[in-house]
């Protein structure tokens, strides 16, 4: 028996064609809120599909840990009395960021990981782009094919 097999028994069964059940994408959607300025030119719901879409274009076998992150992410609060993190309020889940996630100590520094996934799943996406002035490896001109020989070249 292993952890795997444990927690993908217990979690609860996403829909055909999907990566997260209905309340780890909520929990995702809703740490992506918290995290992302307020200015930001990708929405949280779309920050959680990118990352759902690339685990599926992935066919990740360790898509569980994210799962499992997205547990501890929702219920850590309850161990301080809080409540979930789907029933805060935006102000309640930054300052959960600030005063827990800042210091990574224990269970929270495991719940802190969830920001890389956050900053993959805005970062990667192309409207994200150009107000960070991020140039894709494919149109960068050192990395851009040789037309005669069909190599890449540096430039």
């Amino acid at each position: 028996m292993t952890l795997q097999s444990v927690l993908l028994r217990l979690l609860p069964l996403p829909e055909p064609g999907r990566v997260f059940a209905a309340g780890e994408w909520r929990t995702l959607t809703q740490i992506a809120e918290a995290l992302l300025p307020d200015d930001s030119t990708v929405p949280p719901a779309d920050v959680a599909d990118n990352i759902e879409g690339f685990l599926i274009r992935g066919r990740s076998r360790r898509a569980w840990r994210v799962r499992a992150l997205l547990y501890l992410v929702e219920w850590a609060p309850v161990t301080r009395g809080a409540r979930p993190l789907s029933r805060m309020t935006l102000r309640q889940r930054r300052r959960l960021i600030e005063e827990r996630y800042m210091d990574g100590r224990g269970v929270w520094g495991i719940c802190a990981k969830v920001r890389f996934l956050v900053l993959m799943g805005a970062y990667g996406d192309g409207r994200q782009h150009a107000p960070t002035s991020y140039v894709a490896v494919s149109k960068r001109r050192r990395f851009q094919a040789d037309r005669a020989g069909g190599r890449a070249v540096a430039q």
